[in-house]
């Protein structure tokens, strides 16, 4: 078994703290998603003709799939705090509690994305996450902690809609 480097001040803490949360899935109501998010999603990613004929669909009272990625780009679909709630590093406490008063930096460091199904105008949704992996590395560059995540979308009913495992790596500020 090889050994973990050791880790000095916040660092320490960060990873004491991810390990405490390892396997802890915490939930997030997202609300139902309409005919306007998708929208207002394909027209962001220039998708026009999606949007033409979405309306059209929902104009008629036929059902509305969302467009293509559209799951993807709501892992965090949260309305987040007012600007004077951010942390120094830019996020909200709720959205890394890991680094919570912490002076660190955190980016991501890489990502796998899987659509599981159709997500429908009207459905109800809940993003689950959970740390499921921490690590104490050390690079050329120094000491960081690397995170893994797993970040999944349902119906409110348990139809799963998308899933991800992500890497977040965590350094010291400065």
């Amino acid at each position: 078994m090889q050994r973990e480097p050791s880790l000095d001040g916040e660092l320490s803490e960060v990873l004491v703290r991810a390990m405490l949360r390892l396997g802890e899935v915490d939930e997030e109501w997202l609300g139902a998603v309409s005919v306007r998010d998708f929208c207002h999603y394909a027209a962001a990613v220039r998708d026009d003709a999606y949007v033409a004929e979405a309306i059209a669909a929902a104009r008629q009272g036929r059902p509305v799939a969302a467009p293509p990625l559209f799951a993807s780009g709501i892992f965090s679909w949260s309305y987040g705090p007012p600007e004077s709630e951010l942390q120094a590093n830019g996020l909200d406490a709720s959205g890394s509690p890991w680094t919570e008063g912490l002076q660190v930096r955190q980016v991501h460091g890489g990502q796998s994305v899987s659509v599981h199904g159709p997500l429908w105008a009207g459905d109800e949704l809940v993003r689950r996450r959970a740390i499921v992996g921490a690590e104490a590395k050390h690079g050329r560059s120094g000491q960081f902690v690397i995170l893994t995540m797993t970040n999944e979308i349902q119906t409110v009913g348990g139809r799963a809609v998308c899933s991800s495992e992500e890497r977040i790596v965590i350094r010291a500020a400065g």
